[in-house]
C-alpha cells in the first residue's frame, strides 16, 4: 500500500516520550502514530456498528 506523508505539530516532550517508546518497540515513529491511529479508528467503527442508522 502506498503512503502519505503527514506533518503534525505536538509538544516537544510528546516527541521526545513517543521517539523512546519506538525505539523500545523497535519500529518506526511513524509506524507507531500509525498503529495508533489505526487503532482508535477501529475503535470508533465499533461504536458506529451500534449507532441506528440515519435515514434519508
Amino acid at each position: 500500500m502506498a503512503s502519505s506523508k503527514l506533518t503534525l505539530s505536538m509538544e516537544p516532550e510528546v516527541v521526545y516520550r513517543a521517539k523512546k517508546i519506538a525505539k523500545e518497540k523497535n519500529i518506526s515513529l511513524s509506524k507507531l502514530i500509525e498503529n495508533y491511529l489505526k487503532s482508535i479508528s477501529d475503535k470508533e467503527k465499533i461504536s458506529y456498528k451500534d449507532d441506528p442508522e440515519i435515514s434519508d
